[in-house]
């Protein structure tokens, strides 16, 4: 039932932006009740602005940007509506960054004390050019494996994100470590992705055990509980960190930038 409300909300929600409508007050608080998921809070604030409640919308995204869980859909009408509203257009960026610095300072209280000392399991996996890698060839690194498939819906929806990483932070070892690909062609299923997205990612190829063709040998040797994960290493070749999923860009941005300081803070 949930889901044919929200097909039909769908409906009627983007018609009425196609339209520049305005929708009844009923149906902005259904589409307000469906839910806190970031996805649904953006069209959420669209529709505030789209029904003349400018200053409900900002206050909204403001808040969002305040918890670090904002994507980059909330950001840019936040982005819209500071301008307009303090007649600044050079002042929003440092506004932002301010907001998500508190954010990563209180994470990284929260996340200190989860963090982990343990040897990372070694691996040798081989590239899109078919050239091999171990984890050991990058000791002295702080590194950060994404595991992800070609199938994995919220693995590819993180890539925007993972790519603003790998530019803030070009001292760390990026590897996307491609798994559980079980059909053939796999290899050339992953380099056509990459390649048609334009990600600049050092891809690994995971591989299916010997014994258990179902099992992939680095996913199975970090053992996360499902994909997106990203695992982060430090210099000494310690396994610090281990996150899965994925709920918005600002909100994982934030959360391995603060892991990534924490581990630089160690050395």
């Amino acid at each position: 039932m949930k889901k044919i409300t929200l097909f039909f909300l769908s409906i009627t929600i983007w018609s009425a932006l196609s339209m520049q409508a305005q929708l009844p007050d009923t149906l902005m608080q259904q589409i307000k009740d469906m839910g806190k998921e970031p996805s649904s809070v953006e069209r959420y604030a669209i529709l505030l602005k789209l029904n003349n409640q400018e200053e409900k919308a900002y206050a909204l995204l403001l808040q969002m940007a305040k918890t670090g869980k904002s994507t980059d859909g909330m950001n840019s009408l936040l982005r819209e509506l500071y301008i307009k509203k303090n007649k600044d257009v050079t002042g929003y960026n440092a506004f932002f960054d301010g907001l998500q610095e508190n954010v990563v300072s209180e994470l990284k209280k929260e996340l200190k004390a989860k963090m982990t000392n343990t040897d990372a399991p070694d691996f040798s996996l081989r590239d899109l050019e078919d050239k091999p890698v171990s984890l050991t060839d990058l000791k002295g690194k702080i590194v950060v494996l994404d595991f992800w498939a070609t199938w994995c819906l919220p693995c590819k929806a993180s890539f925007p994100a993972m790519k603003k990483l790998m530019i803030q932070h070009p001292d760390v070892k990026f590897l996307f470590i491609a798994t559980q690909e079980k059909q053939d062609g796999a290899t050339d299923r992953v380099k056509k992705f990459t390649t048609q997205n334009k990600y600049p990612f050092y891809v690994l190829m995971d591989e299916p055990l010997k014994d258990n063709p179902q099992m992939f040998e680095a996913l199975s040797a970090y053992k996360p509980n499902g994909i997106p994960a990203k695992v982060i290493i430090d210099p000494n070749g310690k396994q610090r960190f281990l996150a899965t999923g994925f709920s918005s860009d600002t909100e994982l941005i934030n959360e391995i930038n603060a892991m990534i300081q924490l581990v630089r803070a160690q050395y």
